[in-house]
């Protein structure tokens, strides 16, 4: 499987909007978002996102420090929710941790999720619309050297 590397810092925002083909050759790293078999969702120990959603793609790879390889995945899920993960493998990819970095749902969901990513923090950044009010929430995790995501205290 060939992934493209990505520098960091990566601001991951995929949504409905970015995702078609002809928007992903516009978006400004022009990632490829090459879809996975069945066969190797399940090598990975990603199957599970096929439950209830299909399409699995792998976005690109991320540089870490440690004995782990970090790739991010988007999935259609339920046909309405766009979802992207930051997964962790060991060396024989070995799935150690995953960790949901942006979400988007259909223009009938209200919540929405986006993140920043950089070697030393992975801000998680949340909203949330009502009728209402529009409520955000920020989230910082960092990645231990063992690949498990640990949210960072204040």
């Amino acid at each position: 499987m060939k992934v493209p590397m990505e520098e960091l810092p990566v601001n991951e925002d995929t949504s409905f909007e970015n995702f078609g083909e002809t928007s992903r050759k516009k978006h400004h790293s022009a990632r490829v978002y090459t879809k996975l078999s069945d066969e190797q969702v399940e090598k990975l120990g990603l199957q599970k996102w096929l439950e209830s959603g299909k399409n699995v793609t792998v976005n690109y790879q991320l540089t870490y420090p440690g004995n782990f390889k970090t790739f991010v995945f988007t999935y259609l899920d339920r046909e309405h929710e766009l979802k992207t993960m930051m997964v962790t493998f060991d060396k024989h990819y070995k799935k150690i941790d995953e960790l949901l970095v942006a979400y988007d749902g259909s223009p009938g969901y209200t919540t929405s999720t986006t993140s920043s990513i950089s070697s030393n923090n992975i801000l998680i950044k949340n909203f949330y619309r009502s009728s209402r009010q529009s409520e955000f929430t920020n989230i910082s995790y960092l990645i231990r050297e063992t690949g498990k995501f640990e949210v960072r205290k204040n």
